[in-house]
């Protein structure tokens, strides 16, 4: 007969507390490992809306530089800017030579900032007011504050928003500050984009 001191294993008590520290330990690994997931893609969605504001940052001011007069302005004078308030601008772009023009807007609705694109033929006669008819739209920036806003100027002082038809004359640059949203403290992401209309 063998004794019980000659047995080699473990005992069931081993076994378990065993069992119980990787079970801990796998535990542990799999927090550390969501974290750090977490983590990645918390950086990655602030690197893609970090390209997507410079990106939209870019257009923007192309469009601004491009913006050319229209008939239909106080008193018959031209005016770079068909439509502009705080959430929403509307204008008519140049795309390559002078004689080609497409309607433009930039729009902050909901949280997205949109851009879209039109037949600038369209546009005759009495402007309408918030009746443009658009082909393309795009989501040049998402998610955005719902403070997001357009701010107009003349000579560097702020015209108030919406602007009139005088305002819409006197308008000789546009600014757009944007925020990510949900982005606080050191996280915080702006998108400030300025551009004279129409150089």
């Amino acid at each position: 007969m063998t004794s019980s001191s000659d047995r080699s294993g473990f005992t069931l008590v081993e076994v378990l507390v065993a069992l119980a520290l990787s079970t801990l330990l796998l535990l542990l690994l799999a927090q550390l490992w969501t974290g750090v997931e977490k983590r990645s893609a918390d950086i990655t969605d602030r690197l893609v809306w970090q390209l997507q504001a410079r990106v939209a940052g870019i257009r923007l001011k192309h469009d601004l530089r491009s913006a050319c007069a229209v008939g239909g302005g106080s008193a018959g004078v031209p005016s770079l800017l068909l439509e502009a308030d705080g959430g929403r601008l509307v204008m008519l772009a140049r795309t390559g030579s002078p004689a080609d023009v497409e309607l433009v807007a930039w729009e902050i609705s909901g949280a997205r900032l949109m851009r879209r694109r039109g037949d600038a033929a369209t546009v005759t006669g009495p402007l309408p007011s918030g009746g443009w008819h658009f082909i393309d739209h795009k989501t040049m920036l998402e998610p955005v504050e719902e403070a997001a806003r357009f701010r107009y100027y003349s000579e560097d002082r702020e015209l108030v928003a919406p602007l009139s038809p005088d305002g819409l004359l006197l308008a000789d640059r546009v600014q757009l500050e944007a925020v990510r949203r949900g982005a606080v403290g050191p996280a915080r992401q702006v998108l400030l984009c300025s551009a004279g209309l129409g150089r």
